[in-house]
């Protein structure tokens, strides 16, 4: 039986009153020289530290959360816009939901960071 990897998906509920964003997002993370580098692929964010945990802080709780916050004080048309320039689109019958439909692999990613090709890139699903 083949092991599936888990879907990428963003859930956004806007309200008068409310304002809310879950998410389960592809996170990989791996050396680049001296500094450890965390990145989410599907949004194009990257945190950076000395340490993997350092990176992981920046990412999560400065990078992602500042992302989050500003994407959500968009005007609605210009937030899905934002999303789809990386690949998100909405799923059929929820429309408050998004799956992403583009997928970079380790290689890819590998050149986009322009790291050697022996680069160990660890890969995770987080929730947002």
């Amino acid at each position: 039986m083949e092991n599936k990897l888990p879907e990428e998906h963003i859930k956004i509920d806007r309200t008068k009153s409310e304002r809310r964003f879950q998410a389960e997002l592809r996170q990989v993370s791996f050396k680049d020289g001296e500094f450890y580098m965390n990145y989410i692929p599907s949004l194009n964010l990257t945190g950076y530290g000395d340490t993997d945990e350092e990176a992981r802080h920046m990412l999560m709780d400065i990078v992602l959360k500042d992302y989050i916050d500003n994407l959500m004080h968009l005007p609605e048309s210009d937030l899905y816009a934002e999303l789809r320039q990386y690949g998100w689109v909405r799923k059929p019958f929820l429309t408050k939901q998004l799956r992403n439909i583009q997928f970079l692999d380790t290689n890819t990613i590998k050149d986009t960071f322009n790291l050697p090709a022996e680069t160990v890139i660890e890969e995770k699903y987080i929730t947002a």
